[in-house]
């Protein structure tokens, strides 16, 4: 009963305020500052071909260096074992 009073206490506490009010012209302006910041010119032909190089390289080294930790575990480190003769082989393995 007592939680009960403290809540109602609470929520008559706020009787007779009145909300916050923003300058008239607050809306706009965050608008036009939003506005003026945003660069909306499309990505470069470019900027794909290097992110699709850069992506590339990080998938095939680390496809190579598991192949290569792979051989090492094994033991099996002969020159006709490299890591690019294992992925010409099709040989798969579950990462």
């Amino acid at each position: 009963m007592n939680k009960e009073k403290w809540i109602n206490e609470a929520l008559d506490s706020t009787a007779g305020m009145q909300r916050a009010a923003a300058p008239a012209g607050l809306f706009t302006g965050i608008t036009n500052r939003i506005g003026s910041s945003i660069d909306t010119s499309p990505v470069s032909a470019k900027r794909w071909i290097a992110a699709a190089i850069l992506l590339l390289a990080v998938n095939l080294g680390s496809a190579l260096y598991a192949v290569a930790s792979r051989a090492e575990k094994t033991g099996n480190t002969a020159s006709s074992s490299t890591p690019f003769s294992e992925i010409q082989a099709g040989t798969t393995y579950n990462y």
